[in-house]
């Protein structure tokens, strides 16, 4: 969710805004993309997480051109059958 970082106040709950970094992973397509130290507002009382415009716009160029600081592997599971027994 996006808001202009003027606003102090959150739009789901009311409660207060504080400015902090956050880790943010964007999926496109079949590729996830994990941005780390990401600047975002997180609302103290229901913990919602507002990103402004303009730093979405720059996830995107990274996206696009950007190089990437690591690669990782991620493990994926398929939940209904995670908790399956094997057969």
């Amino acid at each position: 969710m996006t808001t202009p970082s003027n606003h102090q106040r959150c739009a789901v709950c009311g409660g207060t805004l504080e400015a902090t970094t956050i880790t943010h992973e964007v999926k496109r397509g079949t590729q996830i993309y994990l941005f780390q130290n990401v600047p975002a507002q997180v609302c103290t009382a229901c913990r919602e997480i507002w990103i402004d415009e303009e730093v979405l716009q720059v996830i995107d160029r990274l996206i696009e051109s950007g190089v990437s600081v690591q690669t990782v592997e991620t493990p994926v599971y398929d939940f209904p059958r995670a908790g399956a027994p094997a057969h």
